[in-house]
């Protein structure tokens, strides 16, 4: 296994109780790709107040492991507890209830056992979003797909600079 910081999707995933007082609620927040740059992993330069209180009253896994590298097996391998050669999955875009239509992922476990499962932003894989069979509902995101509209206005300003700072530093080549 190769180590990762992927935690998965940048998307998070709730597990509420309905009800049921003798039953924790549960919160699992997947992001992909994000190496631990938050306060709570001693990140001076991330001002991440909220997900460090978060964190400092749960769990927080300080070592992550992936056990392929591309984010749709990665996914699908973490949510159903099976490994990629079960799962038969080595390419990105294959979904795993094709080829093993009768997995029970863990929101599907929740659900079963009368957990509300709500998902927000990308859990499984691009548009694999197993909905029927996972997840009671979904959070659309604020403002629109892909949008940042979960950004403050000064965090789109400076991305919006990057960008071009960025851009304008690509070489031009030579037709």
């Amino acid at each position: 296994m190769k180590p990762a910081l992927h935690l998965l999707a940048l998307g998070l995933i709730t597990f509420a109780a309905l009800g049921a007082a003798d039953r924790p609620n549960v919160l699992f927040i997947a992001v992909d790709d994000l190496r631990p740059e938050l306060g709570t992993y001693g990140a001076k330069h991330i001002k991440s107040p909220h997900i460090d209180r978060l964190a400092a009253t749960g769990v927080r896994f300080d070592r992550a492991y992936v056990q392929y590298a591309i984010c749709g097996p990665a996914r699908a391998t973490t949510l159903t507890g099976l490994r990629p050669a079960t799962l038969k999955i080595e390419h990105i875009d294959t979904y795993f209830r094709d080829t093993v239509p009768g997995v029970v992922t863990l929101p599907q476990l929740f659900k079963q056992h009368g957990y509300t499962t709500a998902y927000a932003g990308k859990v499984f894989h691009g548009t694999q979003t197993d909905d029927e069979n996972s997840w009671s509902r979904r959070i659309p995101p604020a403002g629109g797909p892909g949008d940042g509209g979960y950004q403050l206005p000064e965090s789109r300003e400076i991305v919006r600079k990057r960008r071009s700072r960025n851009t304008a530093r690509r070489p031009t080549s030579e037709a």
